[in-house]
């Protein structure tokens, strides 16, 4: 069972301006800064994060993106766990209602 299977991809249109540095125009947002949680260009990582860990920003959609997996998984097999114990319940409500009350002594 595959659950984005009715999923409709879209196209993404990308704006260059909004992929370019604020402060510096036109340099291209290739960095993403761990602890501030934003996106830098080459030109930022050099002057304003020194001390911060900063990775590219394909290491960082990696990363994102292991990181939703993972959590979706979780849920998912969460969800997969609540159904075994209904099932479970349903089961053993099933059998009750079949066992001779006599037989219960």
């Amino acid at each position: 069972m595959k659950v984005t299977r009715n999923h409709l991809l879209q196209p993404t249109k990308c704006n260059p301006k909004l992929m370019t540095c604020e402060l510096h125009e036109s340099k291209i947002l290739d960095y993403y800064c761990l602890e501030c949680e934003k996106l830098l260009c080459n030109q930022c990582t050099s002057c304003d994060q020194r001390s911060h860990h900063i990775v590219s920003t394909s290491d960082a959609c990696k990363s994102f993106k292991e990181t939703l997996l993972l959590g979706g998984q979780m849920k998912l097999n969460k969800v997969l766990d609540s159904l075994d114990v209904v099932k479970n319940n349903y089961t053993l409500q099933r059998k009750k209602k079949k066992v001779p009350t006599a037989t219960l002594r």
